[in-house]
């Protein structure tokens, strides 16, 4: 058993105070956090079109872009194997628990995973840059021999960012565990509008500038939601004996077949299509920003926004039904309508966003046959969220290890890889 260390993580108040007000059981307080999440929402993924449009008019969709989507998918898959499945499934349940206690169990809790996560993506991003090589070739092992270098050279330079997105993914559960909403909605703008301008200030001389503002964006994630924690009496410790972390483990697990099928699913995606042609891991990646607009603008909202809710009414199960249907509700009311129109409009919509600079009509036409495809599977997607968090709130993380490996054995994921 590891004693835990005195070292300060944040400032603390009176550790004796309640942390939360009681549980916004009715659907006004899911439709508020709903509507913050996707006031959030709404600036990223506008913000993330604007990264969009900055790498199409400076790099356009050639090698450099494939090499440098190749290089950024790493941190982001070590992270949603580390943290990012845990968050809806282990960590906001079981944080919502301890809130209740009060602010001393919370922070405890909080305290051991917080650092269990730094040790272990310092672990990772050292490893990452060991074997940067081997990680490039097995992605995109078939680009050109000038973009396999250049994404060696990428990865080695954005190792870094897997530990801040996950202090960050784990910060944001602690937030959401305490129904503070707001700066956790932001993160994914405030990491957008950080990459944009670093790729805007260095006027796209070169792709290591976004590698370098994707570093700085996972930064500022941390740096924006670490005010939240001010009142929680945070330490740097680890007790691995806590009960708490074993029951957070016990629930991950299960998830963490499914993520590793899903990622898997995408390292063959980008090994198909680097294969292809140089440019269709960047058709994939601009179609792909797209088809999450309209999913991370209402159903990632959506589901975010009543986990905590349903986490608390597990033993109410009319109150329960109540609630998750809500949630199915508003996400099919303004998903299909979005579905339908992108698919209609891919072209002019491609067109108009990213056929500019460096980016040519080849490019948009490649780009909108993929977006079409995307679009088909969108509402069935957009459901399947709150559906998977309704489970975790019950603590059952089987479906949405089945939800993950479905789509490996799918031919659907071999027809996106080739856009």
């Amino acid at each position: 058993m590891t004693t835990p260390t005195d070292t300060p993580l944040s400032p603390t108040t009176d550790a004796a105070t309640p942390v939360v007000t009681p549980p916004p059981s009715s659907n006004a307080g899911i439709a508020r956090a709903a509507l913050i999440i996707g006031t959030g929402n709404v600036a990223s993924r506008v913000l993330g079109l604007a990264r969009e449009v900055a790498l199409t008019r400076y790099f356009g969709a050639g090698g450099m872009v494939s090499a440098y989507t190749v290089a950024s998918f790493v941190p982001q898959m070590l992270y949603d194997l580390i943290i990012g499945g845990m968050v809806s499934s282990a960590l906001v349940p079981v944080f919502s628990e301890y809130a209740e206690r009060g602010k001393k169990e919370l922070g405890r809790l909080a305290s051991d995973v917080l650092t269990l996560t730094l040790i272990a993506t310092a672990l990772l991003a050292s490893l990452l840059m060991l074997f940067a090589p081997q990680v490039a070739y097995l992605l995109g092992g078939d680009l050109p021999p000038e973009y396999l270098a250049t994404t060696i050279g990428l990865l080695r330079l954005m190792a870094p960012a897997t530990i801040f997105l996950g202090l960050s993914g784990v910060t944001t559960a602690i937030l959401y565990a305490l129904r503070r909403f707001t700066l956790p909605a932001f993160v994914v703008a405030v990491y957008n509008a950080t990459l944009v301008l670093t790729i805007v200030l260095s006027g796209g001389q070169n792709i290591v500038w976004a590698a370098i503002g994707l570093v700085l964006g996972a930064i500022a994630q941390v740096a924006l939601q670490w005010p939240g924690l001010r009142d929680l009496p945070l330490r740097v410790r680890v007790d691995l004996h806590d009960p708490a972390l074993k029951r957070i483990i016990l629930l991950y697990l299960p998830m963490l077949l499914g993520i590793a099928a899903a990622q898997i699913g995408a390292i063959v995606d980008r090994r198909l299509a680097s294969g292809v042609n140089e440019s269709a891991i960047a058709w994939m990646r601009y179609a792909t920003t797209l088809q999450q607009f309209p999913q991370g603008l209402v159903s990632t909202a959506v589901s975010m926004a009543a986990l905590p809710a349903l986490a608390r009414q597990v033993n109410d199960l009319p109150l329960f039904r109540r609630t998750l249907g809500f949630a199915l509700r508003i996400v099919l009311l303004l998903v299909i309508p979005m579905a339908v129109g992108l698919f209609l409009l891919a072209t002019p919509v491609v067109a108009t966003l990213f056929e500019h600079g460096k980016f040519t009509p080849e490019d948009t036409l490649a780009t909108a046959r993929a977006l079409r495809l995307y679009m088909i599977g969108l509402p069935f997607a957009a459901i399947d969220l709150p559906l998977v968090y309704a489970f975790y709130a019950r603590g059952d993380t089987q479906p949405g290890r089945l939800s993950s490996v479905w789509p490996l054995t799918s031919p659907s994921r071999f027809v996106d890889s080739y856009g």
